[in-house]
């Protein structure tokens, strides 16, 4: 959920697929503040986020030798 607290003071929580912010209780439609949750990503990903350590790992494209132009 995200909180959006608007111009006037007033607070309204909304979904992630939110549209149109509008106040519910004045009407107002200027945003002051978001309060999001922290992303969550998947793969490769670093940055404050990121709650676990990235492993540096090694691929081996040719496991039968090295590819050799003919």
């Amino acid at each position: 959920m995200i909180t959006l607290v608007y111009r006037c003071g007033h607070k309204q929580e909304v979904s992630d697929d939110f549209e149109t912010p509008i106040c519910p209780i004045c009407g107002e439609r200027q945003v002051g503040r978001v309060t999001a949750p922290p992303p969550r990503f998947r793969g490769v990903a670093t940055g404050p986020h990121c709650t676990e350590a990235l492993t540096v790992g090694t691929v081996n494209l040719a496991p039968g030798g090295p590819l050799l132009k003919r």
